[in-house]
């Protein structure tokens, strides 16, 4: 029997369950998402963005999005750095997929699910980090039509470049 994934948007508060769970599978991901000293932190980044999609298999949690609007009032220097270049848009603050469960088709699935919910903003970016280089976001973001809009390296050796997509551009 197949597995079944589901893709669910949150609309309520996250529940203390799901928050643990996310957060762990958060951890697991490091470094290709930013690490978060604990559950409140977590807690406080999915309460400021405003989409929040998670990502089940057999009800199972297997991956989470969290994404940002403009006006959001986050901290991150990545998302200030595309405050800047955009008005509009859907920043993709960070997906977390487990390791066992990649490869399936989610990320596509998640971004064709913000992209269907983007009016009236037209564009979604994002970073990824290019020191540690993580070559299989960047191939995957090439593959979607993404395009470089800015890097930026940090005092802590890590550096990124910035994504973006724009959907009015047909």
């Amino acid at each position: 029997m197949q597995s079944k994934i589901s893709i669910v948007k949150l609309d309520t508060e996250i529940s203390p369950n799901l928050l643990s769970k996310a957060y762990a599978l958060n951890q697991l991901n490091v470094p290709e998402v930013g690490s978060l000293k604990d559950e409140q932190e977590f807690r406080t980044l999915i309460d400021v963005a405003k989409i929040n999609f998670f990502v089940y298999k057999d009800n199972d949690l297997i991956g989470f999005m969290v994404c940002m609007t403009e006006g959001a009032k986050y901290h991150s220097e990545n998302y200030k750095f595309l405050s800047k270049k955009f008005n509009s848009f859907i920043y993709v603050d960070r997906i977390a997929i487990d390791k066992n469960s990649r490869r399936l088709g989610i990320g596509n699935r998640l971004y064709r699910m913000i992209a269907e919910d983007l009016s009236p903003r037209t564009v979604i970016c994002c970073e990824v980090n290019t020191v540690p280089k993580n070559t299989v976001s960047l191939k995957f973001h090439d593959s979607l039509g993404f395009k470089a809009c800015g890097s930026k390296d940090f005092a802590d050796g890590h550096s990124v470049i910035y994504l973006y997509k724009d959907f009015s551009a047909k």
